[in-house]
């Protein structure tokens, strides 16, 4: 794996949005690319932390449906005051 640099990108958490720079590496066999720290925190090919995917997940399924669930505001799944 070769290095190339630092890369940027924006997570959403339940707590809001955080901008990690994080070190990205190339195969130089196949031209895969790789980002351990997204590895490392579960957020490979996407920008959601695992507890919103999981936030979002529960409300789809306890809301009757994804739709109905995107109108519904996600701090009432909170039992503390954010």
């Amino acid at each position: 794996m070769q290095s190339k640099g630092l890369s940027e990108k924006t997570i959403r958490t339940i707590l809001g949005d955080i901008r990690l720079r994080r070190s990205v590496y190339r195969c130089a066999v196949c031209g895969a690319m790789r980002c351990p720290g997204d590895e490392l925190l579960n957020v490979v090919a996407t920008g959601f932390s695992p507890g919103v995917r999981r936030l979002m997940a529960h409300a789809g399924s306890d809301l009757n449906g994804f739709k109905r669930a995107a109108q519904f505001r996600i701090c009432q799944f909170f039992t503390h005051k954010i």
